[in-house]
């Protein structure tokens, strides 16, 4: 199972790494994992000489692999193997979608062209237990220690409280327009603009607010341009949290 899943993750990883080298050899040995795994239980001996270029597998017979396949004492333990096994599968794809969803989020969140070309992107799901808006997706953000935002505060908090696009520019992105505290006003004061927009299900129901922000006086954020860019790019969120993850519904 072990294999399998290592098989799986290099897979997933030479898929995500496109047509170079590195993926192309990720592709082939996860499918040799893959393959290994399930061919496991007929090898007797495998020695491997890494420096001499050598490898020696020995099978065993036909009778001796049924048997370490079909090695199962009791119905019991059968029922116990199988549901083991569906709980392991379950986690491995739910591993694997996990990771192609965070390497797609890394690069869509980090636009290198087009209207928002140089902006900060982070996706935030709303806690129910803390009751605030906290990073999702976001391998440099702990959501558990991260300070998120409530409900209201922030064009983040604001675009979740009205379901609707916000927009900050100059002085509203880092002074009290929208209940910053002084070390957030402080945190934010370089920042030239900031906009969120809500990402929506098919209902029409918030399921998350996307954020961006940039210094860049030229900046194209909040412009025509940079506003369907940044809804079309919350569309594509919400089919990441939908679709592939499972994080949210459709209702």
């Amino acid at each position: 199972m072990l294999l399998g899943g290592v098989g799986l993750a290099l897979l997933v990883a030479g898929f995500l790494q496109g047509r170079s080298e590195v993926a192309i050899a990720s592709l082939l040995l996860g499918t040799g994992l893959l393959l290994l795994a399930g061919f496991l239980p007929a090898i007797k001996r495998l020695d491997v000489n890494a420096k001499e270029g050598h490898l020696s597998l020995e099978t065993r017979d036909d009778a001796a692999a049924t048997a370490v396949m079909a090695e199962q004492p009791s119905d019991e333990q059968r029922q116990a193997a199988a549901e083991l096994d569906l709980d392991e599968t379950a986690r491995g794809l739910a591993d694997a979608r996990l990771l192609v969803a965070t390497v797609a989020a890394e690069q869509l969140l980090h636009p290198a062209d087009g209207p928002l070309s140089g902006c900060e992107f982070r996706l935030f799901l709303y806690d129910e237990d803390r009751h605030r808006l906290l990073p999702a997706l976001d391998p440099d953000r702990d959501a558990e220690t991260s300070e998120g935002w409530a409900i209201g505060q922030g064009v983040t908090g604001e675009a979740w409280r009205r379901g609707a696009y916000v927009l900050a520019t100059g002085s509203e992105c880092s002074d009290e327009t929208y209940h910053l505290n002084a070390g957030q006003q402080e945190r934010y004061r370089e920042l030239v603009a900031v906009a969120a927009a809500p990402v929506m299900n098919a209902s029409g129901n918030v399921v998350a607010v996307l954020a961006g922000s940039s210094r860049d006086p030229e900046t194209l954020l909040g412009s025509p341009e940079g506003f369907d860019a940044h809804i079309a790019l919350a569309a594509t969120m919400a089919r990441i949290l939908v679709d592939l993850l499972g994080w949210a519904s459709e209702e």
